[in-house]
């Protein structure tokens, strides 16, 4: 438990229970790069949170793709820009 006040006043105690959920890094478990040169990108993550999924072609100037809510613990993204792209990078961010 986190975050657990107790607070005493006479024969009586007082109890404040919080729970406190910490969002998980996305972590990437498949990147595919299809014939036609669009990427497939899926992710496991912990549901109920936003998450930017970002590129860059140089891992200085990142820009970002999508802002997507996770709603059941993987994220799925198709980069229909990344044909156009020699290099390019992805990253994650929670918002």
């Amino acid at each position: 438990m986190t975050n657990v006040v107790a607070i005493s006043s006479g024969g009586y105690q007082n109890l404040a229970l919080l729970s406190a959920v910490t969002a998980v890094r996305a972590r990437f478990f498949g990147v595919k790069q299809h014939a036609n040169g669009i990427t497939d990108l899926r992710l496991l993550a912990e549901p109920g949170f936003v998450y930017q999924i970002q590129s860059s072609p140089n891992l200085q100037a990142w820009a970002t793709l999508a802002t997507l809510t996770n709603r059941t613990g993987g994220i799925y993204y198709l980069d229909a820009e990344a044909p156009g792209h020699a290099v390019r990078f992805y990253r994650t961010k929670l918002q």
